[in-house]
């Protein structure tokens, strides 16, 4: 089974611990475990999660037990799953058809469910805040795919709030470290948004 990508966290919320795109599953712990500066009984606690080669989402410990595929009921394809800081949801982008949308779940794969009511002609992109009660999502809507926005969903009250609509630049976004509040360049302009307001604040 190879994975197209793999991200190593903490179910505690502890940092993550590396990324290797492409690496088989038996190839890659193993070198995590060599290079962690962590005892292997603490590592074992370490819940990975990454995409196969068909598209779907597995979870896996870091000494290779408890293998499991969270999507295989789902026809859609998968990608990009990431966890929460505290690693007991995931966020990840799934196509049907031509169409991507963004979906959250459980760390088990229970409760799967749209985060955005919206279709995208590409796989979106995705942010959790540091306290793993938001979501930034950046895409191309379906129905406009010359264009990029931003939004800033809300896991809390399920709001969503456009940050930027129509000229969302790729790449150029973001939390801050304190999650205090959201930056993300509009057009040629850099801004801001606090966390605890929705008013915008053009910085450059």
């Amino acid at each position: 089974m190879w994975f197209v990508g793999m991200v190593l966290v903490a179910a505690q919320g502890l940092p993550v611990l590396g990324d290797n795109a492409g690496d088989n599953l038996k190839q890659y712990f193993p070198a995590i475990v060599r290079n962690a500066p962590i005892p292997a009984s603490v590592l074992r606690g370490y819940l990975g999660v990454g995409v196969n080669s068909n598209g779907d989402i597995y979870t896996v410990r870091a000494d290779g037990s408890e293998l499991t595929n969270l999507t295989e009921i789902s026809n859609a394809v998968f990608s990009t799953p990431r966890f929460s800081p505290d690693g007991r949801r995931i966020v990840f982008a799934q196509k049907q058809g031509t169409q991507y949308q963004v979906g959250l779940m459980n760390a088990n794969g229970s409760q799967p469910t749209l985060l955005l009511p919206y279709s995208f002609s590409e796989a979106p992109h995705f942010e959790w805040s540091p306290n793993g009660l938001e979501v930034l999502v950046w895409g191309r809507r379906i129905n406009n795919p010359e264009l990029a926005d931003l939004f800033r969903v809300s896991l809390v009250d399920a709001t969503v709030v456009p940050l930027v609509e129509g000229n969302a630049a790729e790449n150029l976004w973001g939390w801050s470290a304190d999650g205090s509040y959201v930056h993300y360049k509009k057009g040629a302009d850099l801004w801001i948004t606090p966390t605890t307001s929705s008013e915008a604040v053009r910085v450059s």
